[in-house]
């Protein structure tokens, strides 16, 4: 289940099922995929952001986003979490 073309694929639903399925592979692919999106700690939805705001998209596709950004933010950094400890061992679930 690799989303490699899609920078703006949910990250938060394929750890979780990454972590579900107990696939050590799996996890580390996951760990791999987001690296090369993202090398350094920067909002999982900045460079979609970014490029949105200059291409000057309607106020409808920046809510849009906003909404997304902002539900991201509610979610991800436990599914982050969880991902780090299963993929470093010190953690089952």
């Amino acid at each position: 289940m690799a989303y490699e073309s899609n920078p703006r694929a949910l990250y938060g639903v394929w750890i979780d099922q990454a972590l579900s399925s107990d696939d050590p592979n799996e996890l580390r692919a996951v760990l791999k995929e987001a690296k090369k999106f993202f090398p350094r700690p920067q909002p999982l939805y900045g460079v979609v952001i970014d490029d949105a705001i200059q291409r000057g998209a309607s106020n409808e596709e920046l809510q849009q986003l906003l909404t997304e950004a902002e539900q991201t933010l509610k979610t991800l950094p436990a599914s982050v979490d969880k991902l780090r400890a299963r993929v470093t061992g010190q953690g089952n679930g």
